[in-house]
């Protein structure tokens, strides 16, 4: 080939590289500009064609890295004397670098909006991006420059320090993104291994239930950093606040309208289904845990004693806790058992001697212990019916606080008997049917916190009574009837006190 073709297609070549370095420039500084104004922009990405540009992004993001790496490792051999690189050669991969860069950060771009990125690192991750590509491109204006010169290297070798630093950042913001963060399994299994230490009763139903259901199972793509479908599940806040798809993620009371719970009902194949087929299912147990408490009404900051669990919830929930625990769990609770049936077996020899010694011969019989390991007791005086008085009663002041369950049906009592009784607040279980009872009688009863059962039929109360009835919280069946209450008020106050059971 003549020389003067030669000198052509050199010249023509020379033309070609500094266009496309210009081109690289101005992807630098559109680079930049979408970073700054990435808070502003959104793009509709629906088309597939449009999604295919964002999903080309995890593979032309490993080709500027190589060829940064390559450049690092020939420069380092350059300055070492191993190899004798050409600066053409050099200035060659920095421009294809740069190029695969700027690609790399405008696919990029498209598949952040696709969202279910976290604003804040998605921010950063931009940012470093736009560094990169603009470090890269101001290497390889320097090194076109420098191309068969002699010169200060200074503010080039910075550039690629600079390279280096925004290349590790922008991967280590997309690493957070993409996977979370790799320390919070970490925290997590801490926490759980803490927490369960604690009785099953004891544990906070969201706190202590639920998010470690949700951090095993669903924070690879809703949590520790990471918001696929704009969705986090790692506060109680973040849950309610939900995400973008079409239905909240929890409305409290409805498990059927939460994408919580509903998205767990899909067939496996189902591309609705959550978790996505291909990771670590929810047990029957878990999703029967998750579906109770949003139904529930999703309390936040109950114990399970307070927000009173079907036993089945309960046992799921036991069920989560590691077996090492439940096995301590267990020996603890059978030492407390024989520990209260040998209090008990020494109270009852105290009781005895009490009983023997203050309470009349006629009463003693109708005295006895609930159960053979209990020493809480049972009294009952309708054998003597009106021949039981207040004056029999006051022989039992000793036993009151051991008193569990009373009846005086019948019997002659009257206020005396029932201010005593009032101060039994261990009684459980009382039935004062066809004696001389009060309104004002009714109202002193109203102090026994503990009372469950109430029976006052073929007695002269009247509606009055049922205001001081209504104040006791954990009654749960009373019985009325013979008495001065009306039909009529009975249904009201069965419509206002549902969780009591009226007999009339």
């Amino acid at each position: 080939m003549p020389l003067d073709s030669l000198a052509v297609n050199a010249t023509s070549l020379e033309k070609s590289m500094k266009f496309i370095t210009y081109i690289s420039v101005l992807l630098a500084i559109m680079a930049g500009l979408v970073a700054s104004l990435s808070g502003r922009i959104e793009l509709d990405v629906s088309a597939p064609w449009q999604q295919v540009i964002g999903n080309v992004h995890p593979l032309l993001l490993h080709l500027p890295i190589g060829g940064l790496t390559i450049l690092v490792l020939l420069e380092l051999s350059k300055k070492l004397g191993w190899v004798k690189a050409d600066d053409c050669l050099l200035y060659f991969i920095l421009l294809i670098t740069s190029l695969f860069a700027s690609a790399s950060f405008f696919t990029g771009f498209a598949l952040a909006q696709q969202g279910g990125f976290p604003d804040e690192l998605l921010n950063r991750h931009l940012w470093c991006a736009a560094a990169y590509v603009c470090f890269l491109t101001v290497c390889a204006v320097l090194k076109q420059r420098a191309i068969g010169k002699e010169g200060r290297t200074l503010v080039y070798h910075l550039s690629i320090v600079g390279a280096c630093a925004s290349m590790a950042l922008t991967g280590h913001f997309g690493g957070l993104m993409t996977h979370g963060d790799p320390l919070a399994p970490l925290f997590v299994e801490q926490y759980q291994a803490v927490e369960t230490n604690k009785p099953t009763e004891e544990l906070l139903v969201f706190t202590e239930v639920m998010q470690p259901i949700l951090a095993a199972k669903c924070y690879s793509c809703h949590g520790n950093g990471k918001m696929k479908g704009k969705l986090s599940l790692s506060t109680y806040d973040d849950i309610l606040a939900g995400g973008k798809s079409a239905g909240r993620a929890l409305i409290p009371g409805d498990a059927e309208r939460s994408l919580l719970i509903s998205s767990l009902m899909h067939p496996l194949d189902d591309e609705k289904h959550m978790p996505p087929a291909e990771q670590t299912q929810l047990s029957e147990g878990e999703i029967s845990i998750l579906s109770w408490w949003v139904a529930s009404g999703a309390q936040r900051d109950l114990t399970v004693a307070q927000a009173q669990p079907p036993a089945e919830i309960v046992t799921a929930i036991t069920k989560l806790v590691p077996e090492e625990v439940r096995e301590q769990w267990e020996i603890e609770r059978l030492q407390e058992i024989v520990k209260e049936k040998q209090e008990a077996k020494q109270q009852r020899i105290a009781l005895n001697t009490i009983i023997q010694a203050n309470t009349p011969g006629t009463l003693q019989p109708m005295l006895r212990f609930v159960s053979p390991y209990s020493a809480n007791i049972h009294f009952s005086s309708v054998s003597l019916q009106g021949e039981f008085g207040d004056s029999d009663f006051a022989t039992l002041e000793g036993l009151g606080k051991y008193l569990t369950s009373v009846d005086l049906s019948y019997s002659s009592i009257s206020s005396p008997t029932i201010k005593a009784l009032a101060a039994c607040q261990n009684i459980h279980s009382l039935r004062l049917a066809s004696t001389k009872i009060s309104v004002a009688d009714v109202a002193q009863l109203s102090k026994l916190e503990r009372l469950k059962t109430l029976s006052l039929h073929s007695t002269e109360i009247d509606a009055t009574a049922l205001q001081h009835l209504s104040k006791m919280t954990s009654l749960r069946e009373l019985c009325l009837w013979s008495t001065k209450v009306t039909p009529e008020e009975i249904a009201a106050f069965r419509e206002t006190h549902p969780e009591i059971h009226v007999v009339y």
